[in-house]
């Protein structure tokens, strides 16, 4: 099988010049890579002169959302398999090898990750990594997402039903069947990945978590094509909205709406929130304003 391995980018040249050259470093090397560049500047583009004729580089002038930024790159690739990962990261040598074998192995997957690790620019791990098999990226029938990915490093490929953005592959045509993912999931970056794959789970696919399919996270860093310039409060209220959206297209209302009363933690609960908003002294009412619809803090404006 042939991958594409796409990456957004906006305003972090020297992060995504790393992330290329760990993309070459592979035992596998990508048949193709686009990378869609969104930066109103051209650092970005210097960076990457060295590259500029083995990869594909889009760029576009003015910033661009991450569901349009994906968009793009699924309209430019041209293989069998395409693979995202953010520009904030960087790939471990197998990364690319363990999602075509996986695919190889099981063709009838609808995608394929895997651990996606918080590191300091060394590439240490910021926590302490879980080894066991139990399966820990779900999205639960509420629409709650709960994934371990920035510390779980299973023993062998696990099957889930949740996979981060800035890790996570698919077979093209699949994805363009689906449409791609919804450009209506505006800033920030949130849920537009979940959206993609409870439309794939509901076609009766599969998602594997593969451990091979390993990539470093830095986190951190200024700029990114995610990035939120919002204050806190704003911020969780924007993604309190996203969470919505996506949630009331797929779960029943009577359903997501209890968990956000009761016993949801990602986004978390009414008690969770009040709790939390005493303990850390920061807004996190804000993300139920978005989850039910008002508008947004008193404090921000959007």
């Amino acid at each position: 099988m042939t991958i594409t391995v796409a990456v957004p980018t906006y305003r972090r040249a020297d992060a995504v010049r790393r992330c290329v050259e760990s993309l070459f470093a592979q035992t596998r090397v990508p048949d193709e890579i686009v990378i869609v560049d969104s930066s109103e500047d051209d650092a970005t583009q210097v960076a990457l002169a060295a590259y500029m004729t083995r990869i594909r580089y889009i760029r576009h002038k003015s910033r661009l959302i991450l569901p349009i930024a994906r968009n793009r790159c699924i309209e430019a690739a041209s293989t069998d398999l395409i693979a995202f990962i953010d520009d904030d990261a960087v790939a471990e040598k197998t990364w690319v090898r363990a999602i075509v074998d996986e695919f190889e192995k099981h063709p009838d997957l609808g995608g394929v990750t895997g651990p996606t690790i918080n590191a300091t620019a060394d590439l240490v791990p910021l926590e302490p990594l879980i080894r066991d098999s139990t399966r820990r990226n779900r999205i639960l029938p509420w629409g709650e997402v709960r994934s371990d990915s920035r510390r779980w490093v299973p023993p062998q490929t696990q099957e889930v039903t949740s996979m981060p953005g800035g890790n996570m592959a698919f077979p093209l045509a699949l994805l363009r069947d689906i449409g791609g993912f919804d450009e209506q999931l505006d800033t920030p970056s949130f849920r537009e990945e979940t959206d993609v794959e409870f439309r794939i789970l509901a076609r009766g696919k599969k998602f594997a978590y593969a451990p091979g399919a390993y990539a470093w996270h830095v986190p951190g860093l200024a700029g990114g094509i995610s990035d939120v310039e919002d204050s806190f409060a704003l911020y969780l209220y924007r993604c309190g909205q996203n969470h919505r959206r996506v949630v009331d297209k797929y779960v029943p209302k009577v359903l997501s709406r209890l968990s956000w009363l009761t016993w949801s933690r990602n986004p978390p609960s009414l008690p969770l929130a009040i709790l939390l908003s005493v303990i850390r002294k920061k807004n996190y009412l804000a993300w139920h304003r978005g989850l039910w619809g008002f508008g947004p803090p008193r404090d921000v404006r959007c």
